[in-house]
């Protein structure tokens, strides 16, 4: 086992039930009901969170150093912690009298990747659905992975390293706040269930997804998980002809989960839906169909959402043309249709199949202001540049385009529906929505075939033909050293930047901390040792390469013996 993962351990027995505490805090409340398999165990490794100064049960904790276990090559038991998050990129696109670039992606989430064995695994956690879709967090070599600059709402995620079975969760991300996602591949539980239909009958060769693991049904409507990772697990069942389900449960580490000891997973018969666009207007491009559950009562939506929306969505549709959607449940829904150049007349449309009649819907599209341009470099069209036309604030972009309020975003994995994407075509042109109605300053931006040229700008009201002039993209990498007094042995040290932890790294006697590879700009930094705040938080411009000096308290040089602390 490694030794950072040995203090982590430590950390988390001797922070105790006060640590508990405040994970629930972070996690806050989830509407979603969550059925126990078997009582609600879990093997995932807690992160320590903060630190408090406030004493538990009363009666105050002591953090004794000579109870820890320094690593190789030193005798300080605890590291310096430095936390740098971004405020402002320089770079960043950033016009007056409106909010910059990105700027609604305050979320955070952090959490810890066990292996069977409890040490940390390099797993890569990814975001496939949701607001965030595409991003992927890396886990260091003591499987802590973190990021500060996410988009609120629901998002899901898969988890995958050699060596471990992986996961799917969803992860309720809040703006401002931290959301945990600790997962831990020992004590596997064993999960038999089966599926039937709405007349009781088996269902036969039915796919059924666990955690991100894929079994299928036998003749007799059964499947077993020999191997399911604990926690609370994201299930799907689909099958053609049938309505998929989706479900969240607490899987309990180390037990057998017999079929008779849950409730049968029930398929109710799937119905088709026709859409039609009959007129054929906007751009070349198809037109984008969402479809997505009722807003209205969203407390009765959230208890009954079990039906796979993201997995629908979005359709692509040209214009005068009809596509039938098939295995859709017998519920209410609405349709959202975009297109470039146009608007859906009405905005939103209610299918009800409830019935269990399928239905055939006709939208209708009316002209819009759009956006036109071309991207020219050195005076020439570009072709297959990709151009990104997006609004400030992402999440309020996507509430606006659907009308709702941002309360909505954490009962719903929603699409990026205030973020428009396109490749210039042969002669460099691209066409967007303007999506003056949303915000009155967008964003454009492209780049270059193979990543070759940059070109940024702001669009206003009235702005309908733009020009892109790729050039050199704007510098990315900056540095940030720390200089200590001098020392006489290695100083464990503990980095995260914009919630991203580093690897754990000893520093050298006469070695600086030297942060690298950070977007130029203006960063919070703070840091401490041992619950002792050295910097408080403070905004520091970075760009080029910054040096700060640091004093470091005696015991974080000469290490052993450590005063133990009462907090």
């Amino acid at each position: 086992m490694e030794r950072g993962h040995k203090l982590l351990l430590l950390l988390v027995v001797l922070l105790g039930g006060g640590l508990a505490a405040t994970m629930f805090s972070f996690l806050g409340s989830d509407p979603d009901p969550v059925t126990s398999l078997a009582g609600g165990l879990r093997a995932s490794v807690p992160d320590p969170g903060p630190r408090t100064s406030e004493p538990i049960d009363g009666r105050g904790e002591e953090l004794d150093a000579e109870h820890v276990e320094p690593r190789a090559g030193t005798t300080v038991p605890f590291p310096l912690e430095v936390t740098l998050d971004l405020i402002r990129a320089k770079s960043l696109l950033d016009a007056e009298d409106t909010a910059p670039l990105g700027s609604g992606a305050k979320a955070n989430l952090t959490g810890v990747i066990s292996s069977a064995a409890g040490t940390g695994v390099r797993a890569e956690v990814e975001f496939i659905a949701g607001a965030n879709t595409g991003r992927v967090l890396e886990c260091n070599s003591e499987g802590k992975f973190g990021a500060g600059d996410l988009y609120p709402g629901l998002s899901i995620v898969t988890v995958r390293a050699p060596g471990i079975p992986g996961s799917m969760r969803e992860v309720r991300l809040r703006q401002g706040k931290k959301s945990l996602l600790n997962i831990g591949y020992g004590l596997p539980a064993s999960v038999y269930g089966e599926v039937i239909d709405i007349e009781g009958e088996h269902v036969a060769y039915a796919d059924v997804w666990m955690d991100g693991q894929k079994t299928t049904t036998d003749e007799n409507g059964e499947f077993h998980f020999p191997s399911m990772t604990s926690g609370e697990v994201l299930l799907i069942v689909q099958k053609a002809g049938y309505a998929s389900m989706r479900q969240k449960y607490n899987v309990a580490a180390r037990q057998t989960i017999l079929k008779g000891r849950i409730p049968p997973f029930v398929l109710e018969p799937g119905l088709s839906l026709k859409v039609t666009i009959q007129e054929r207007l906007g751009s070349s491009e198809p037109a984008q169909l969402h479809l997505m559950p009722l807003f209205s009562g969203a407390s009765k939506m959230q208890k009954e959402r079990k039906y796979p929306w993201h997995l629908k969505s979005p359709v692509s549709i040209y214009p005068g043309g009809t596509v039938t959607i098939d295995d859709l449940p017998a519920d209410h829904f609405q349709l959202y249709l975009f297109h470039a150049g146009a608007t859906a007349r009405p905005a939103t449309t209610i299918v009800d199949l409830s019935s269990g009649k399928e239905q055939h819907v006709v939208l209708h599209l009316e002209p819009a202001p759009a956006l036109h341009g071309i991207v020219m470099r050195d005076g020439k069209p570009v072709p297959k540049a990709r151009v990104t036309f997006e609004l400030p604030d992402r999440a309020q972009g996507t509430m606006a385009a659907l009308g709702q309020l941002p309360a909505v975003l954490e009962t719903h994995v929603f699409p990026n529906l205030a973020l428009q994407t396109a490749f210039s075509n042969a002669a460099g042109k691209f066409e967007f929505s303007a999506l003056e109605q949303l915000a009155p300053v967008r964003y454009l931006t492209a780049v270059g075939p193979r990543g070759e040229g940059w070109a940024g700008r702001a669009v206003h009201p009235g702005d309908y033909q733009v020009e892109l002039v790729l050039g050199d993209a704007p510098e990315q990498s900056a540095s940030f050293t720390i200089e200590t007094q001098k020392r006489h042995q290695g100083l464990p040290v503990d980095v995260r930047v914009n919630g991203a932890p580093l690897d754990l790294t000893l520093l050298n006697p006469d070695e600086d901390l030297t942060i690298a590879g950070l977007t130029p700009g203006v960063w919070k930094v703070s840091s401490e040792w041992y619950d002792q705040p050295l910097w408080v938080e403070r905004e520091i411009e970075i760009e080029g390469g910054v040096t700060w000096d640091l004093l470091l308290p005696e015991a974080a040089i000469d290490g052993y013996p450590v005063e133990p602390r009462i907090r």
